[in-house]
């Protein structure tokens, strides 16, 4: 396969010795080789809204009757789903995108849906999906590929303070490696609890007291999310896109269910505060009505748990994600059935989102980043959702999004 292209000569004789001499120019050709970097994605997760990238090592085009398939793997996924997103896709159709200068395949994996949360997943490839354009040689046996999705952080203990100085992950950071693995100390959460990081005493005098440290900053570990990865539609790597995180069951309701009382509902524990600020964050919470929305009477959304949470400093980098358990893309749930809105999203006037729920009454409050405010851009003067679109951004497939 390496030899450079080669002169034959080939010299046909007849039965009376007569001769005629030819020179053909041989070259080798090659079958199209399909790799992706999903093959290292390793103990990283996929992020549900990615393409799925394939790149190919010459130009090719698709083989009429050949597919790429996903099989769902997971028999209980996000929220408990059960229901298995399995599907094929012809490579001629139009979710498959062949862009030969760049030598990548782009799947779109569903029309009307994205990849579950918290699911395993196998793609596998047709021998001789694609054809190299100029040689006919067909891509050769593709080798399956299995992977995971993100699984959103869930829980007030593990959402509590993101962003912000992980303590008792900083002083475990810090500690010496024979102490961490030591059962005889202390744990580091009683050290951190306490208040006492007598590390000098505990360990050794020569040690200085991490609370003393003049500069902690090499130890410190930042409290974080479930970070994805998307693949790159530029070069088929994989890349950062954001941290996800469940809000149901976070926070205990209110009573008023106005912004003027949101300051005391956050210090009494009834409405639960996330900051944004310091990633790009996807806020989670599962559509568990398998009937859909309707445009008269609403009533589509319904969640697994009550849920009342205000989300600072929500920029342009961060979603609101409803992810939609039953996959029905005949029951297709529309925001501005089930969501009613009020505020501009500044300070004082957070954007007040109250939804349709099966289980309790779920309260949804954003500020928006720095000085932004939402406008009402739609012309409609009702106070429903559909009034603000203009700021809002809406799709109204399984995974409704909420964008600054």
């Amino acid at each position: 396969a390496t030899t450079a292209a080669t002169d034959i000569k080939v010299t046909a004789t007849d039965s009376g010795g007569l001769t005629a001499t030819q020179t053909v120019s041989v070259a080798v050709v090659s079958e199209p080789v399909i790799t992706t970097a999903l093959s290292s994605l390793g103990e990283q997760m996929l992020d549900v809204r990615s393409n799925i990238v394939l790149q190919v090592d010459q130009a090719v085009s698709a083989v009429e009757g050949k597919s790429i398939t996903f099989t769902d793997n997971t028999a209980e996924g996000y929220q408990g789903e059960t229901n298995k997103n399995s599907f094929t896709i012809d490579v001629t159709s139009d979710l498959v995108t062949i862009d030969n200068d760049k030598g990548l395949i782009i799947i779109d994996v569903d029309a009307n849906f994205d990849l579950d949360l918290a699911s395993n997943y196998t793609m596998s490839i047709d021998t001789g999906a694609f054809l190299n354009s100029a040689s006919g040689q067909a891509t050769s046996e593709f080798s399956d590929v299995s992977f995971n999705t993100v699984t959103p952080t869930s829980g007030e203990n593990n959402v509590s303070g993101l962003g912000s100085v992980d303590l008792v992950a900083s002083v475990t950071n810090y500690l010496p490696t024979w102490y961490t693995e030591s059962s005889a100390g202390p744990s580091i959460k009683n050290l951190v609890d306490s208040g006492v990081f007598t590390v000098a005493q505990a360990i050794d005098s020569a040690t200085p007291d991490y609370n003393n440290l003049s500069d902690t900053s090499e130890y410190e570990v930042q409290s974080t999310a479930a970070q994805s990865v998307a693949m790159s539609t530029t070069d088929g790597s994989l890349v950062d896109s954001a941290q996800w995180v469940d809000i149901e069951g976070l926070g205990v309701g209110t009573t008023s269910g106005n912004v003027a009382s949101l300051a005391a509902d956050i210090a009494s524990g009834n409405v639960f505060k996330i900051d944004a600020s310091s990633a790009d964050y996807v806020f989670v919470f599962s559509d568990q009505n398998p009937a859909g929305g309707d445009s008269e009477v609403g009533a589509g959304l319904e969640t697994n748990t009550d849920f009342s949470v205000f989300l600072d400093e929500f920029g342009a980098g961060d979603q609101v994600y409803v992810d939609d358990a039953f996959n029905d893309a005949d029951n297709l749930n529309v925001l501005s059935y089930e969501v009613f809105a009020s505020g501009n999203g500044s300070e004082g006037a957070e954007l007040y989102l109250g939804l349709s729920g099966g289980d309790g009454d779920p309260r949804l409050y954003v500020g928006l980043e720095g000085d932004t405010e939402s406008t009402d851009e739609s012309g409609n003067a009702d106070n429903s959702l559909e009034g603000v679109n203009g700021a809002l951004g809406l799709d109204d497939d399984s995974s409704v999004v909420i964008t600054a």
